[in-house]
């Protein structure tokens, strides 16, 4: 097990747990259910969701997750709520069918992995919630989406994390007003240059 975490020990050391952002958003959403497509070994949301389906196709997550009573363990033993943890892994490419429950899941989780929230949009629940950043221009389609409403964004403050749900009018603008090309965003993965931009958006699938 001691190699197995370390991979994971080793990830959140360089790019940090997130673990207060997953706490206020699965607080204030009462989140029991996740999906994480390109999650690598970034494991967190286990320890304050109950029962989160992982995927990826990197060799290393493949490994990390072999054997998964592994993972499991260490989440189990520091997971902040009464329920046995449940974890699922598929090694396989987002964009194809997952075996994951169709309309399901409380969250689906977009970091740095490309087009998830129109790959993976049918494995949400209605209502359900989308956490996203525009890291590939993910953030700005789901907000062109009428099957999504933009709610709001987490803000990572040095006490933890905050949800702002006001003033939400200034994200997704430029600076001098012009139309966003979205073909262009498909086709480059880049991020548009917003006046005003946040680290972490926050989506309610509404379709």
């Amino acid at each position: 097990m001691k190699n197995t975490i370390q991979l994971y020990h080793d990830y959140i050391r360089k790019r940090g747990s997130g673990l207060d952002i997953f706490q206020k958003i699965t607080e204030q959403f009462q989140i029991k259910s996740g999906l994480y497509p390109g999650s690598f070994v970034h494991i967190t949301p286990s320890l304050v969701i109950p029962e989160m389906y992982y995927n990826d196709l990197d060799k290393n997550a493949n490994r990390f997750f072999e054997v998964l009573s592994e993972p499991l363990e260490y989440v189990n033993q520091n997971k902040q709520y009464t329920e046995d943890a449940q974890i699922a892994y598929e090694a396989a490419d987002f964009t194809s069918v997952l075996k994951a429950k169709i309309n399901y899941y409380d969250l689906l989780i977009s970091l740095y992995s490309s087009f998830i929230s129109q790959h993976c949009k049918a494995y949400l629940k209605t209502n359900g919630v989308l956490l996203v950043n525009d890291s590939h221009g993910d953030a700005t389609l789901a907000f062109y989406d009428r099957d999504y409403a933009f709610i709001g964004v987490v803000e990572v403050l040095q006490n933890g994390a905050k949800i702002k749900t006001e003033e939400l009018d200034q994200y997704f603008k430029f600076k001098r007003e012009r139309p966003v090309d979205i073909d262009k965003i498909r086709l480059q993965m880049k991020v548009p240059k917003y006046q005003n931009q946040s680290e972490y958006y926050l989506f309610r699938k509404i379709k």
